[in-house]
């Protein structure tokens, strides 16, 4: 059986508020769940969906081709960041 963790719902969500709001070079990197692995960070622009720096990337699991983020506009993503760097605080 896989190891439990020792965090709570509330300390993971925070985690990840942390790591999307702060930590994460969303002008460099995509989430995506296929390629990801603990520690390394998956480079945007070797996915098969084009993006720019601008854009955020977020792979389709189901669909390769598919940018999830695609139509996030830059107001929506500062609101976004504010929202989980306000959740963290």
């Amino acid at each position: 059986l896989p190891e439990r963790c020792p965090l709570t719902l509330a300390d993971l969500l925070l985690g990840f508020f942390r790591f999307y709001g702060q930590r994460f070079d969303w002008s460099l990197y995509a989430v995506c769940l296929r390629l990801s692995s603990r520690g390394s960070a998956v480079d945007k622009f070797s996915l098969a969906t084009p993006a720019s720096a601008e854009q955020w990337c977020i792979e389709d699991p189901f669909d390769l081709k598919h940018n999830l983020a695609a139509k996030c506009t830059p107001t929506a993503r500062r609101r976004i960041l504010e929202a989980m760097n306000e959740a963290y605080r």
